[in-house]
């Protein structure tokens, strides 16, 4: 009974580190391709679930400092 509540949890522990790994990734390509406003979705979602995680916040602020650039930029134009 115990291994199979080992194993269970262990299941249920990689399937949510494959999830956390599948979004990171579509926040990554969202993030090369300048679409800037759903990365900022993805990696919030991303440092809610994980706030120790330095490289969903670092993202998250270069995806905020991205649009604040853009959208000076649309102003002076």
């Amino acid at each position: 009974m115990k291994k199979a509540i080992i194993l269970l949890n262990l299941l249920f522990f990689s399937l949510f580190c494959n999830a956390q790994q599948n979004e990171f990734a579509i926040a990554e390509n969202y993030f090369r391709n300048n679409e800037y406003e759903k990365a900022i979705q993805l990696y919030k979602k991303l440092y809610d679930k994980s706030p120790y995680n330095t490289t969903y916040l670092k993202r998250l602020i270069s995806c905020y400092q991205e649009t604040i650039i853009a959208k000076s930029k649309c102003a002076t134009i």
